[in-house]
């Protein structure tokens, strides 16, 4: 079974805490939705998994490199990832994970639209795996009976904020596995406070 797990995050705001930093260990893939504000925090995430960062409101056009944008797209064995900082700039018609952040409140849904490649691919029961190989004329052979995927389209993903929450949640941040090709366990992980943000007036304020 190929498995990948992808940790996702957004507005760090130029602190990346110990207790983030122990949460993000051992992930394969990192997603941040902008407002990371520091480079020497995209250079820590980077020494731990590979980093997908699109831009937020505060952070700089150019300032973590040519390539990293307002909105981001890319694929994780075959899942389509779509990354913005604000959720009405994706379009879940073509992904199937959008991933947004701003709000600093974690939340995540099914979107009426996309999928498509989650759709076609599934073919397995609750609990119960099943392989999927694709054949060299575009069709799947599966290795049980292909069970029907009664779920809407893409996945819309707020992982919240692991620096200042607006939340009464605290610190968050989500997580999700790709399993073979499908998008299995997405899920918002509350974090404990670090030392700083318990004695911090500003973290309480925006709670």
């Amino acid at each position: 079974m190929r498995e990948i797990r992808v940790d996702i995050v957004s507005d760090t705001h130029g602190l990346i805490t110990d207790e983030l930093r122990h949460e993000l260990a051992g992930a394969d893939v990192i997603v941040h939705a902008g407002d990371i504000t520091s480079s020497s925090d995209y250079a820590l995430l980077k020494s731990i998994a590979t980093v997908h960062l699109c831009l937020g409101n505060n952070d700089c056009t150019g300032q973590y490199g040519p390539d990293i944008k307002r909105k981001m797209r890319f694929s994780v064995d075959g899942v389509r990832f779509e990354v913005a900082h604000y959720r009405d700039k994706l379009t879940p018609a073509a992904a199937d994970v959008c991933v947004f952040g701003h709000t600093h409140r974690p939340s995540i849904e099914r979107s009426p639209e996309g999928g498509q490649v989650l759709r076609r691919r599934c073919g397995r029961t609750v609990g119960d795996h099943v392989n999927v190989t694709a054949l060299q004329d575009g069709s799947e052979l599966l290795s049980r009976p292909q069970a029907v995927d009664d779920e809407p389209g893409a996945w819309l993903i707020n992982p919240g904020s692991p620096t200042l929450p607006r939340t009464s949640l605290g610190p968050t941040m989500a997580r999700l596995w790709v399993r073979d090709g499908l998008v299995e366990d997405p899920q918002v992980i509350q974090l404990p406070l670090s030392e700083a943000q318990a004695s911090s007036p500003w973290f309480f304020m925006g709670v």
